[in-house]
Formats: C-alpha cells, structure tokens, sequence
C-alpha cells in the first residue's frame, strides 16, 4: 500500500484508527479484529486503536454494541497515545 504509507509519512498522524480486519492487516498482520478491537497498540512504529468494520456491526447487533463501546474508549486512547508521545517513552510492538 504505498499510497497509504505516502499519506502516513506526509501527515505523521498521532493515532490511526483502522476499521476491521484488512485495515488492521496492514498495521498488524496475523492479529485477529475481535481480539484486539478497542485497545491502544503500537505496531510498525505508529500507534494504532482498531476498531471493528462498521458493516461488521449491522450483520451481528453483538458487535454494534461492542463497537460502540470501543469507540466510546477511543479518546482514552488517543491521550494514551498523546502521553507517550510527549513523555518520549519508547513504543512497544504488539
């Protein structure tokens, strides 16, 4: 996906928020969606908060509310990511 890593490289964002499971495979790939949705992780470098597809969600209503639930942690997250950030605190993988 080079014109992902272009834009990734351009923009230097704080937090990447991928929905489901191919969006996470370029982060992270072998993890599974269901097991890692709504956790701060640091893979390749860049902190990533997956969440579950939003399709996902009208398929199954037990994943609305999960995704629901996770999205409601993502600003917890995102300062998570700001505190590491700023305390230079070196990133751990997985």
């Amino acid at each position: 996906m080079p014109v992902l890593q272009a834009e990734l490289a351009l923009i230097s964002p704080l937090l990447v928020v991928p929905l489901g499971r191919h969006a996470l495979a370029h982060f992270a790939p072998g993890l599974k969606i269901t097991e890692v949705a709504g956790t701060l992780r640091f893979e390749q470098g860049q902190a990533v908060y997956p969440l579950l597809h939003p399709a996902a969600a009208l398929r199954a209503p037990a994943l609305r509310e999960r995704l629901f639930a996770d999205a409601g942690r993502l600003p917890g997250g995102l300062e998570e990511a700001k505190r590491i950030a700023l305390t230079s605190e070196p990133l751990v993988e997985g």
